[in-house]
């Protein structure tokens, strides 16, 4: 008998438990599982996929931002080496210039001491002639000739005397 109170007592504590709980509501809650249910797996559906669009898009991110690093790290390459491509080349011009530069300057030299020495010895020239005519006027005046043509040796003489003038000059 003990027992049977016991067991009347429980039964009649859970009936007060369950009437404080409200057991209508306890069922409207049930029946509405299967619905919450269904939406809870439609949203981890909905979550799942947006987890691997996700994923998706970092990866192609990160494949893309690989693929644009190789190529501005290949384009730098590629820069520098047409810059040390054109410096090389203006060090061979430059290399080039001196050398025509100094092989011209060289030539010049020697067209313009072989001028020298050319007008150095037509000089030479006109004056032996300038020192012949001065002694065949000399030898002239001490003999005795017409005048003209002491004029004409006087005028020859003064014509020698304005070539050698320019030369010199």
């Amino acid at each position: 008998m003990s027992i049977v109170k016991q067991d009347i007592l429980k039964a009649n504590q859970k009936e007060k438990e369950y009437a404080s709980k409200n057991i209508n509501q306890l069922l409207t809650e049930l029946a509405a599982k299967p619905d919450y249910d269904r939406e809870q797996s439609q949203i981890q559906s909905q979550l799942a996929l947006l987890t691997a669009n996700q994923q998706d898009i970092e990866t192609r991110y990160q494949t893309d931002k690989q693929r644009l690093e190789t190529q501005c790290r290949q384009q730098i390459l590629d820069f520098e080496l047409s810059l040390a491509k054109e410096k090389e080349k203006l060090q061979q011009d430059s290399t080039y210039l001196a050398t025509a530069f100094y092989q011209d300057k060289e030539r010049l030299s020697l067209d313009l001491n072989s001028k020298i020495d050319e007008q150095s010895k037509e000089k030479i020239a006109i004056e032996r002639k300038i020192r012949e005519v001065e002694f065949s006027i000399e030898s002239i005046q001490k003999t005795p000739f017409l005048k003209e043509e002491k004029d004409k040796l006087k005028n020859d003489q003064r014509e020698l005397s304005e070539k050698k003038q320019r030369l010199t000059s």
